[in-house]
């Protein structure tokens, strides 16, 4: 939680590149990713243990990392916008280069 709370207070500093904003931005992402990975280990080895059944230790673990599939749609949907705008220019450069 520390560590989340600092990345939060740092984004209000300047920075002197771009480039090293973006890989601020991209580990900021990343951590707000991955506290929710220990959250659902911890519960998934609870229901394992408090039950010995592994599928309902993996069932509980699969829900519990719902939360990350859904903060990696808005990353995700960025990245493919990217791709299908450039994905015409490669299709042609492609295309040109066998005729």
């Amino acid at each position: 939680m520390a560590v989340y709370v600092s990345m939060v207070l740092v984004q209000f500093a300047t920075f002197p590149s771009d480039e090293s904003c973006s890989m601020f931005q991209i580990a900021l992402e990343a951590i707000s990713i991955a506290q929710y990975v220990p959250g659902a280990i911890f519960s998934a080895l609870r229901a394992y243990v408090l039950s010995r059944s592994k599928p309902l230790g993996f069932l509980v673990l699969a829900l519990s990392l719902a939360p990350v599939g859904a903060n990696l749609v808005q990353p995700g949907h960025i990245w493919l916008s990217a791709l299908w705008r450039e994905l015409p220019a490669i299709w042609m450069s492609r295309v040109r280069k066998h005729n």
